[in-house]
């Protein structure tokens, strides 16, 4: 049988911290150039039905059917997931 006990901590080696001011070669500088959600692709709005690819088969379809059925989700966000 093993058993994990914590070590007891004294006050003396707790560590506190302290306020100061940082160094500057320590800070940390956001440089934002541009917009960031530019190039990103937007879902539709109302997604198309379930359409059959190469590495999504109806088998898988019907699997996850079985496993989300019922009012799990939204129909938009069911179709969205297809």
């Amino acid at each position: 049988m093993v058993c994990f006990v914590k070590k007891y901590k004294p006050v003396t080696l707790e560590v506190k911290p302290v306020l100061g001011t940082l160094l500057e070669k320590f800070r940390i500088i956001k440089n934002i150039i541009g917009n960031l959600l530019e190039g990103i692709l937007r879902l539709l709005e109302k997604p198309s039905e379930f359409e059959l690819k190469e590495q999504y088969l109806i088998e898988k379809k019907e699997k996850l059917d079985t496993v989300y059925k019922g009012d799990f989700l939204w129909l938009e966000k069911y179709k969205l997931m297809h």
